[in-house]
């Protein structure tokens, strides 16, 4: 497992992010505004 970071939660880091995860790996989400993160910490 690998440890990434995601900067910029947009359209596509988030997604990525999101498919990372589901894999396995650990993530850390960088970005500028927080609302996304919040509506992913939402969804789980």
């Amino acid at each position: 497992m690998y440890k990434i970071a995601v900067a910029g939660t947009g359209y596509v880091g988030l997604v990525a992010g999101v498919c990372f995860a589901e894999v396995g790996h650990y993530e850390y989400f960088v970005s500028i505004g927080s609302s996304a993160i919040i509506r992913y910490i939402g969804f789980c």
